[in-house]
């Protein structure tokens, strides 16, 4: 996978640069996939489902972005099926991308990160892709929980 070769302390910076460029794509299908729309409403937005629930908040000196916000509800949003029943139809972004110990944007944020910070020797930047990796697996478990 993407992050296991960045783990990989064999490489050099420009491995390292096109790895991360990669991230930057993943980072904004995921930016795009956050957004969806279905039947015109936002998927993600919870009961705010008539405007982008996500979007860029900050950008780095390199003008990629360095945080994500969630402008989305707190509640989930439902659709009447029957004249006494109805579903959730709409889920919280936050909740979704952005839990706690589990943020899809920032895990793939700081990845690109550790990728491009040529500080960092090859043996800690191995480490600290590691930690991206068990970070980006928490956000896949906790998005797989909710949908």
């Amino acid at each position: 996978t993407l992050a296991s070769q960045g783990g990989s302390s064999a490489l050099g910076p420009a491995e390292y640069e096109a790895l991360a460029t990669e991230v930057d794509s993943l980072l904004d299908q995921m930016i795009d996939t956050a957004n969806l729309k279905n039947d015109g409403r936002y998927l993600f937005g919870g009961t705010a489902d008539d405007a982008p629930p996500f979007r860029v908040a900050t950008v780095g000196p390199d003008g990629k972005p360095a945080t994500i916000a969630y402008d989305g509800a707190a509640e989930r949003g439902s659709g009447r099926v029957g004249s006494y029943q109805s579903v959730d139809t709409r889920y919280v972004g936050g909740d979704t991308f952005q839990a706690t110990g589990a943020d899809a944007f920032a895990a793939l944020i700081a990845l690109r990160d550790d990728l491009r910070d040529a500080s960092l020797t090859p043996t800690a930047k191995a480490d600290a892709v590691s930690g991206r990796i068990a970070d980006l697996d928490a956000a896949r478990t906790k998005i797989g929980e909710v949908m």
